[in-house]
């Protein structure tokens, strides 16, 4: 989901397909701010892991750039090691938008922070920029805010049985180290 600040969010609850939904208050955001885009995109500032929605992007706040990455937590221990998983996906419902000139793609990286979010917060914030690239979640030129969104299918071998999967959602812009000139990319 998008807010008015143009940050895409998910409102909780997220799914995996088929109904996984998180595995608890582990799931967040963590965030840079700095005057100079390219320490914001480098540095983290702060986590948030109560918030209801989940953000990615990139925004200008005052004189600060604000990148944001979200950090999805999935309790999978219910399948068994047996079964077979044929597909993956993450849907979120993508609520407004506010991007204008700024499209870009959210990304779903295969990526196993540490819990809690916070407490490793650096590395975990430069360990989703430089992990696996597993799918598309969705395109802000062509997604249609108001509905649930579904990522291209995504690594079925990700998923972990009997335990928890995690994943991070980043902007193609972070990871391509564009830096917004005015207004919210």
């Amino acid at each position: 989901t998008w807010d008015d600040t143009g940050l895409p969010n998910a409102a909780l609850p997220y799914v995996i397909d088929p109904n996984y939904s998180p595995a608890g208050t582990d799931d967040g955001y963590i965030y840079g701010q700095n005057i100079v885009c390219a320490t914001a995109q480098t540095l983290s500032v702060a986590t948030n892991t109560t918030a209801t929605l989940n953000y990615v992007g990139q925004y200008i706040s005052g004189a600060s750039y604000l990148p944001i990455l979200a950090y999805l937590d999935f309790d999978t221990s219910g399948i068994p090691d047996t079964d077979v998983i044929s597909q993956v996906n993450l849907y979120g419902y993508f609520e407004s938008e506010t991007v204008g000139s700024y499209n870009f793609t959210v990304r779903v990286n295969d990526f196993a922070w540490t819990t809690p979010l916070g407490t490793d917060q650096e590395a975990n914030y430069d360990g989703c920029r430089a992990a696996t690239y597993d799918g598309q979640w969705l395109d802000t030129a062509t997604a249609t805010y108001g509905q649930y969104i579904a990522s291209a299918n995504l690594s079925t071998s990700w998923v972990v049985k009997t335990g928890t999967t995690r994943y991070c959602a980043i902007s193609s812009r972070h990871l391509a180290g564009s830096c917004p000139d005015g207004g919210n990319p």
